[in-house]
């Protein structure tokens, strides 16, 4: 309809009015009535205890059963759309959360009802509340160090590798958190990073990665990841003959070994004939061998990887004079 149209209709104008003022007395009449209803009431915990920690899921919102006058009911609604209910556990038992050694305190909501009426309105009468409990579960606070563990992916660069494990400055770290989840740490480890093609040492200023209800001091740390570049070297070294009687000369040929080897550039200068042992058994010819194996008995820590040549020998055996 348009307004040219009702004013050449002027009963249709006079229908509409008295149905709008119609409907309005009618709201009017149906707010005065008393009505049960339940809401929907979100809910904010304050002033937890300070020493303790919380550890079990609250309730974020409570549906309350209410009667109440639907003008009451109506203004209500509209006034706490967004306003929680505050519960103040200090106002539980005198503060007893706190002041207790237990862990676990259940408060009936059926004991709340006049905390939560002066909240809401005097004017609604609260018939029930869900849920009917809260379960306030706390765990005692408590520190620990423990170590940090870098969690790292590293891929090198051809010919490079890694010279050592990666590790942490500081290598520990001091955590702060509920007793139930302390008890199962072993250690805290790094955010993860991953590193690709890497051909020199590196050093990372990261985080430790955060857990839920934990804190840390410090909450960082440097991870080093050393690298080096492998070379290859060679050494003869004259064979060693174990447990060769006084009375007898056991002669190899050849009576000298090649060691070829692979080792870090860092470690090349400190590698020397010296620090190697090359070994024959007499004890092996004893058992009717027609070549003696030959043995390596020392050799470097930081070699990656050695052979030698050859691997067993011929042999005389004289008699000394």
């Amino acid at each position: 309809f348009n307004r040219e149209h009702l004013r050449q209709n002027k009963p249709l104008a006079v229908y509409l009015v008295c149905v709008l003022f119609a409907t309005f007395f009618w709201f009017l009449h149906a707010l005065g009535k008393e009505y049960n209803d339940t809401i929907n009431y979100p809910i904010r915990y304050t002033n937890l205890p300070e020493n303790k920690i919380l550890i079990s899921e609250l309730p974020s919102h409570l549906e309350i059963r209410v009667k109440a006058y639907g003008f009451t009911l109506f203004r209500n609604k509209l006034k706490f759309s967004y306003n929680p209910i505050i519960f103040n556990t200090h106002s539980f038992q005198d503060n007893l959360m706190e002041r207790s050694n237990s862990h676990v305190f259940l408060v009936a909501t059926n004991k709340l009802h006049n905390q939560i009426s002066r909240q809401i309105s005097n004017e609604i009468e609260i018939q029930d509340i869900e849920p009917d409990t809260l379960t306030f579960r706390f765990d005692r606070i408590i520190s620990g160090n423990f170590p940090i563990k870098p969690n790292l992916q590293v891929k090198l660069d051809k010919q490079f590798f890694l010279d050592g494990i990666p590790r942490c400055e500081p290598d520990s770290v001091i955590v702060t958190g509920p007793e139930s989840i302390l008890d199962t740490l072993t250690c805290i480890q790094t955010v993860f990073q991953e590193y690709k093609k890497l051909s020199a040492t590196i050093q990372r200023n990261v985080s430790l990665k955060p857990l839920k209800g934990l804190t840390y001091r410090p909450r960082r740390t440097v991870v080093k990841i050393p690298i080096d570049q492998s070379t290859e070297g060679q050494v003869t070294i004259p064979l060693t003959i174990l447990n060769q009687p006084d009375s007898l000369i056991l002669k190899p040929f050849p009576s000298n070994i090649n060691i070829s080897y692979i080792v870090g550039v860092n470690s090349y200068k400190n590698i020397s004939p010296n620090s190697f042992l090359v070994t024959i058994d007499y004890n092996d010819v004893e058992k009717g061998e027609d070549r003696l194996k030959v043995d390596i008995k020392q050799a470097p820590k930081d070699l990656i990887s050695y052979s030698i040549y050859p691997g067993d020998v011929e042999y005389l055996i004289e008699e000394a004079r």
